[in-house]
């Protein structure tokens, strides 16, 4: 989730620590990343689910396996229920449409590449095996 910067629980007044890698990478751009987090807070609600569930989500339904730091349990119990929220087509474009905006107003935003496409067939099915569920 960015380091955090997704999770939702960063923003303009609540900056991240000073000093911190974090804060180095994203700090500057909080107000950009304020405005994506309130897209996906928005559509968070609509699923019941929490805020750093939902980048999690959307990157599954564009066939892609996101790669997560956990440093507590229920961040990785979080994220195994990020397998369940379907996000409606609307939804994406809205995300997606906010990524690029945001995109376009960074100054050293980094190109996102797909290196591998997963079957998400293949992941719903596997996913809870690899948990240990």
């Amino acid at each position: 989730l960015e380091q955090g910067a997704l999770s939702g629980k960063y923003d303009t007044t609540h900056p991240f620590p000073k000093g911190s890698d974090r804060a180095n990478a994203y700090g500057e751009s909080l107000a950009e990343i304020e405005e994506l987090n309130k897209a996906i807070a928005d559509i968070a609600e609509n699923h019941d689910a929490k805020v750093a569930q939902l980048p999690i989500a959307w990157a599954i339904s564009k066939g892609t396996l996101p790669i997560i730091g956990a440093t507590k349990v229920h961040h990785v119990e979080d994220a195994a229920d990020a397998i369940n929220i379907e996000l409606s087509d609307d939804e994406r474009v809205n995300l997606d449409t906010t990524i690029n905006h945001i995109q376009t107003l960074l100054p050293n935003s980094p190109e996102v590449e797909i290196i591998y496409e997963v079957d998400s067939e293949f992941l719903n099915q596997n996913f809870e095996t690899f948990l240990g569920r």
